[in-house]
């Protein structure tokens, strides 16, 4: 009965997370193309985690549509906090830098160690789970780490890149100007 609830569920909850994250991330950027990328990358970490979890269910792991659905949403919210933390990065650095290439190097070193730090907790929180006498909770254990590792490496690896090829348009109409004399100053500056 728990599997035939959740048969369909999977659709149904990427509609509803995709929407939901689309919403929030238009609201975030102000802009009407930005959250387009992130929403591209996540997509790809979805699909690239649903395919190890498909090799995953061959080699012997429990998988099914609440495992599924739940690594779904794993991948676009992690996915999407980490490119909400590396774009802000990157906007600040187009104001330090005249350069964009420059400014997304200097943020993706920014950023690099705390989305690895988070995609290193959530991994060894969902390690937690592999112990469980539960097999299907135990598995979960494994998808979900699947899920939030391949996120880290798609926001790390593909994200930057297309940034980088759409140039500081992409934050149209709130494009970010080289205007190092209005970076703030402060104690929080060097972090």
């Amino acid at each position: 009965d728990l599997l035939g609830a959740f048969s369909g569920a999977s659709t149904l909850l990427l509609e509803a997370t995709v929407g939901l994250v689309v919403l929030l991330l238009a609201a975030t950027y102000r802009s009407p193309v930005l959250w387009v990328v992130p929403i591209a990358c996540v997509g790809i970490a979805e699909a690239l985690a649903q395919a190890i979890i498909y090799l995953l269910g061959r080699a012997g792991v429990t998988v099914n549509g609440q495992s599924t659905a739940l690594v779904t949403v794993i991948v676009f919210g992690a996915g999407t906090d980490y490119a909400l933390l590396l774009t802000a990065r990157y906007r600040e650095e187009l104001r330090r830098h005249s350069e964009h290439r420059v400014a997304m190097m200097v943020a993706w070193r920014r950023a690099v160690g705390a989305i690895a730090a988070s995609a290193l907790t959530v991994a060894a929180t969902l390690a937690c789970l592999l112990p469980a006498n539960l097999t299907l909770t135990a598995d979960f254990g494994v998808v979900g780490i699947v899920g939030v590792l391949c996120a880290a490496v798609v926001v790390l690896g593909a994200y930057p890149a297309l940034l980088l090829v759409m140039g500081r348009g992409i934050f149209w109409p709130a494009v970010p100007r080289h205007a190092p004399e209005f970076v703030q100053r402060g104690p929080w500056v060097s972090l």
